[in-house]
């Protein structure tokens, strides 16, 4: 995971290894504010790939893109 995240935040681990998770879902009617939701460009799923981390003593998730990664 370290050189898919960037060098200032501070991956968590548990028993020395970095941990991810893969969440799958469907946006439904995502659109601009004030215009109407258009099935095929409004409708669509998704997947996040993350990681947990630490940065100045705070908890956070790392969202990265599984484009960028094929």
């Amino acid at each position: 995971m370290r050189e898919l995240v960037p060098k200032d935040l501070e991956i968590d681990e548990i028993n020395d290894s970095d941990w991810v998770s893969i969440i799958a879902f469907t946006m439904e009617k995502i659109r601009p504010r004030f215009l109407p939701a258009l099935s095929p460009t409004s409708d669509f799923d998704e997947i996040n790939l993350r990681t947990y981390l630490t940065k100045n003593g705070k908890s956070g998730v790392y969202f990265s893109s599984i484009r960028d990664q094929i």
